[in-house]
């Protein structure tokens, strides 16, 4: 096990309590978008706007925060984030106009950004290229919170009760409640928020007193430059069983600009379609269920979102010990596959019940790794700091901001389309792995070519002669 320092510990389980409260507050809308046309009294396709608006401001807050977090206190603007999400969430479901509930849904939207991008980079910073293990159960604690959403959702679900007076049956409608998790919810997101200033305000009065009593010390200005001095340390400590890294030749201090705008930029698409796949498959599976070929009843599909949540978790959590001993590449084109096998389950069985079920698990343990697995592979050959997050994150809105629009418009009249959008989103994923793997494999013989190149260089006959 690494030997973290009590500060390390700390940040490190802030961030997971983060992703713990944030994964339950993303995931309300999976079950309550037909609960939400109650309230508003429109259709699934009306509602749909409001996925719509949180990927687009998603989308606009990517490039903000990345700016922002180089100009000003990086924590302050993860207490911000949260606080904004955290308001955003609690008046989704409040909202009586339609106008409202676009802007509070485009609110938590613009936060999500900076939630995200800080997360991340806050692990990477600290345990470098070892860090998919943390990002992993980073994405454990968003998946236990996504599997509670429809649990704590559940009771309070809009439903039709039938009571038999002598020969009457009587049908009483339940309205919906759902106001209830939403604003609960919402004011845990700005409490945890208050966690991360009282830390950060903390941590700043420590360091003040560190260096009035050491004087010739240096302050690390914040938690990034705080966190890059001790990598070192945790990159020889990581445990019994470190990742193992290439040849250090393979690992070189110089490289084609080129190489890194182009795997940035693979990397960007592959987490495009990856978060579209992920999120638009929670987002509209319980619609899929209830209005698709297998018309099942809105608490069994709130059953079967919870059960794709839990084995996405436990998927998740088994990734942790995997990501030890597995490169973040071989997990990515592993999960690839299983995630298209799920897709392809789908389209033959998908119209049964057993077929839905059947594949809709397998696809959540394919889904599981990869996003965090992304971020890793990159930081094995860069340093992902908070410009390149800011790139990652906004690439991730743009399929987000087209896919609810696509499949809530459709899914109503045409259910297949829902399945024809996530086989475009795997292949996808799959096609860009593929490049990122041709990128190394020229990566790999650039380097061999320099190392022969030195090697010769080195050797070569001195006809200088001495004075």
């Amino acid at each position: 096990m690494v030997k973290l320092s009590k500060y390390e510990k700390i940040a490190t389980a802030i961030v997971w309590l983060v992703y713990f409260v944030y994964g339950i507050a993303t995931s309300l809308m999976n079950t309550t978008i037909i609960d939400l046309t109650e309230i508003l009294q429109t259709d699934v396709s009306t509602v749909s706007y409001g996925l719509l608006s949180r990927a687009v401001f998603h989308c606009i807050g990517a490039p903000l925060f990345g700016w922002t977090f180089t100009l000003f206190s990086r924590e302050f603007q993860y207490a911000l984030s949260l606080a904004l999400f955290g308001l955003g969430t609690c008046f989704t479901a409040s909202s009586k106009t339609f106008t409202t509930f676009i802007v509070f849904n485009s609110l938590a939207g613009l936060a999500t950004s900076g939630v995200d991008i800080a997360s991340y980079v806050i692990l990477l910073e600290i345990y470098k290229e070892n860090a998919n293990p943390y990002l992993q159960a980073m994405g454990g604690f968003w998946g236990l919170g996504q599997i509670l959403a429809p649990l704590i959702t559940r009771p309070f679900l809009s439903s039709d009760e039938t009571f038999e007076t002598g020969n009457t049956t009587i049908t009483k409608h339940i309205p919906t409640s759902i106001q209830i998790p939403y604003n609960v919810l919402g004011i845990a997101c700005v409490v945890v928020g208050g966690f991360v200033m009282i830390f950060t305000c903390f941590y700043e009065s420590q360091k003040s007193k560190s260096s009035d009593h050491s004087p010739k010390t240096k302050v690390e200005p914040d938690l990034a430059s705080r966190s890059s001095s001790l990598s070192a340390s945790f990159r020889e400590n990581i445990g019994k069983h470190p990742i193992k890294r290439e040849d250090s030749f393979l690992l070189p201090k110089k490289l084609p600009k080129g190489y890194y705008i182009t795997i940035v930029l693979l990397a960007a698409i592959l987490v495009n379609f990856q978060i579209g796949l992920d999120l638009d498959f929670f987002n509209f599976l319980h619609t899929y269920a209830v209005e698709g070929p297998t018309k099942i009843t809105k608490s069994d599909a709130s059953y079967l979102v919870s059960l794709c949540g839990f084995v996405q978790l436990a998927s998740r959590f088994v990734s942790i010990f995997i990501s030890i001993y597995v490169r973040p590449g071989t997990i990515i084109s592993i999960s690839s596959l299983i995630t298209l096998a799920a897709v392809i389950s789908l389209i033959f069985t998908g119209t049964t019940i057993t077929g839905l079920w059947t594949g809709a698990i397998i696809l959540s343990i394919g889904l599981a790794p990869i996003g965090s697995s992304i971020y890793a592979y990159l930081e094995e050959r860069m340093t992902v700091t908070s410009t390149i997050a800011a790139i990652l994150s906004f690439s991730s809105t743009i399929l987000s901001t087209s896919g609810p629009y696509i499949v809530g418009n459709a899914i109503s009249t045409d259910p297949f389309v829902f399945i024809l959008y996530i086989l475009i989103c795997n292949v996808s994923v799959i096609i860009m792995y593929i490049m990122l793997v041709i990128a190394e494999v020229w990566r790999r013989r650039y380097l061999e070519k320099q190392k022969n190149l030195n090697t010769l260089f080195n050797n070569r006959p001195n006809y200088i002669s001495k004075p």
